[in-house]
């Protein structure tokens, strides 16, 4: 049985209406969502992170290492989301290890993206900057400063 299938198998779905935050960042994280119809937003205050679509997963980080939810959902359209808590994501893991290829593919895929958006621009000088005098006219300057504070 493939994952696909035996997730549309499962009948714990969640409805959730658009507009509606389904994972608040920062909240404890017991479960992780399968997006079975309808599309949610991955965002952090207002910036969009990611669109997830049908078959995608949302809140594995929080259940994968027990932390606090490190972004928001937000139900983009109406929607219907599959949780899995940590027990039964173990049995899809151990009856099906490709569906924990297929989650650890959407983490590799979010931390490039947001590496991405997060490198920063190389640092430019400041226009109209002086340039560092060569040594050769520093010392000239030091012998004029010499001279003027002999007299």
């Amino acid at each position: 049985m493939t994952v696909l299938k035996h997730i549309q198998e499962m009948e714990e779905y969640q409805s959730f209406p658009a507009g509606t935050t389904i994972i608040k960042k920062g909240e404890p994280g017991d479960v992780m969502y399968i997006v079975k119809e309808g599309t949610v937003e991955v965002r952090d205050g207002r910036q969009l992170l990611d669109t997830v679509e049908p078959g995608g997963v949302v809140g594995e980080v929080a259940l994968i290492d027990a932390g606090g939810r490190s972004a928001s959902v937000v139900a983009k359209t109406d929607c219907q989301l599959l949780p899995i808590n940590e027990e039964q994501f173990v049995l899809l893991v151990e009856q099906m290890p490709y569906f924990a290829l297929q989650v650890m593919r959407v983490l590799a895929a979010r931390l490039r993206r947001t590496t991405k958006q997060r490198v920063t621009p190389p640092i430019r000088k400041p226009a109209g900057r002086a340039r560092k005098a060569s040594p050769l006219k520093s010392s000239a300057r030091k012998q004029v400063r010499r001279q003027k504070a002999k007299k």
